[in-house]
């Protein structure tokens, strides 16, 4: 079960994609439940699939300071969808019977497990605990929101939203590695897996863009910092006809369709690509502080540029990356045309190869996907 949230969850949805083919092939029965354009790719793979509607979110651009702030924002802690998606989840787990619940940031999977006392395995990180400052200062907002679902099925209220993602688990797993996530290493339900990413699809020569030898740079932005209309903007006059090519992919962004399209050769938006098969191309990237992307640039030791807006989550990776010299961290006010070229110009000259491959190595050592796999043959076998 992934995150529900039609923009911005696409990290969330192709992180279990990978993890499936690697379960499957470990002799696991898989089904997905997802819903809106998201579902798309999960379709695509042939996975056994069951339908959910994604909540309905907030179609503007607001800060994103905490958790709180973003389960409010995507529409997750609406009462109706909270009601809507527990017994949606409820009517599948007892058609599937599955033994175990895996998700990440879906608060009503949790509570449709714990009222089937299904065991559940949630990924999360820092951000996203009851313990982070952002989500402290947050308080109890919003736990009426969940607890009358939770008080209907007998199951203890809340007195923070973040329980649902972090405490109510039977096990936490964190899709990154110690080095990058050390401030949640002593909870004794939290272990961690290394990059959980789409392996299946590494070492695929499936580049379908034409460009000339120009150094490639990936840029994505996603849901956040900048309206989409504006960055299009800001990416082809920046860009054009200039010393790089540039290959932007917007997600399923709702703004998708006011992207202002380049007409040079060397700059082309596209909604989605498979970052697992064109990131040996690139030789530059631009992203904005997700979690699967940070671990993909430094898994293939590549220069990048971090611009998380106010986000909470995304703010918190970029200052891990910079702290470990693997990223430079642009400020939105910098985000111009000369500005843009300039800081890609000295970062591309100037970024720290020797951390890059330290992390790249650390990163190795996890086994692809297989720690996280242990880790969820361990819960099973304790069941």
């Amino acid at each position: 079960m992934p995150s529900p949230p039609n923009s911005g969850s696409i990290g969330s949805t192709v992180k279990f994609i990978g993890l499936a083919h690697d379960l499957i092939k470990e002799g696991f029965e898989i089904a997905f439940v997802l819903g809106g354009n998201v579902a798309s790719l999960i379709d695509k793979e042939k996975f056994k699939y069951y339908h959910c509607k994604p909540p309905i979110y907030n179609n503007s651009y607001v800060d994103i300071h905490n958790y709180v702030d973003f389960v409010e924002w995507t529409g997750m802690a609406d009462v109706p969808y909270v009601e809507y998606a527990t017994k949606r989840y409820t009517e599948i787990i007892r058609d599937f019977k599955p033994d175990l619940i895996f998700t990440q940031s879906n608060p009503s999977a949790c509570i449709a497990g714990n009222k089937e006392r299904i065991s559940v395995v949630q990924f999360a990180s820092t951000p996203s605990t009851p313990y982070f400052e952002a989500n402290k200062a947050a308080g109890d907002r919003l736990v009426t929101n969940f607890n009358g679902v939770l008080n209907k099925y007998h199951l203890p209220k809340l007195d923070h939203v973040c329980e649902l993602v972090f405490d109510r688990a039977d096990k936490i797993i964190v899709p990154s590695i110690l080095e990058l996530e050390s401030d949640i290493k002593d909870f004794t339900n939290v272990q961690y897996g290394g990059a959980i990413l789409n392996y299946s699809e590494e070492g695929k020569d499936t580049f379908e863009y034409e460009f000339d030898q120009r150094p490639l740079i990936f840029i994505y932005t996603s849901m956040g910092a900048l309206p989409i209309k504006m960055y299009s903007e800001i990416i082809k006059d920046a860009f054009q006809d200039g010393k790089y090519n540039v290959l932007c992919s917007t997600g399923f962004h709702f703004q998708r369709e006011e992207i202002e399209a380049s007409n040079a050769d060397n700059i082309k938006f596209v909604e989605y690509v498979n970052i697992n098969q064109i990131i040996k191309r690139c030789s530059f990237v631009i992203f904005h502080g997700g979690q699967d992307m940070m671990l993909t640039t430094v898994l293939n030791e590549k220069p990048s540029i971090v611009l998380s807006g106010n986000h909470f989550e995304r703010s918190y990776n970029a200052a891990q990356m910079v702290k470990n010299n693997l990223t430079y961290w642009m400020h939105v006010s910098k985000f111009r045309p000369s500005k843009l070229v300039e800081i890609v110009d000295n970062h591309f000259n100037t970024y720290n190869r020797k951390a890059l491959h330290n992390f790249s190595e650390i990163i190795k050592s996890y086994n692809k996907n297989k720690t996280c796999i242990d880790i969820v043959k361990s819960v099973l076998s304790n069941i």
